[in-house]
């Protein structure tokens, strides 16, 4: 699977949390901290 996931929360934990486990199932994941950072 090579889906690609964005994953915007301010909080680092959610963030982190989230990025582990997509990752463990296959996707690409890309993180940001806030929606101005992501829309960019």
């Amino acid at each position: 699977m090579n889906e690609k996931v964005l994953i915007v929360d301010d909080e680092t934990s959610i963030v982190t949390l989230l990025k582990f486990n997509l990752e463990k199932a296959g996707f690409i994941t890309d993180v940001s901290y806030d929606g101005l950072d992501a829309s960019s």
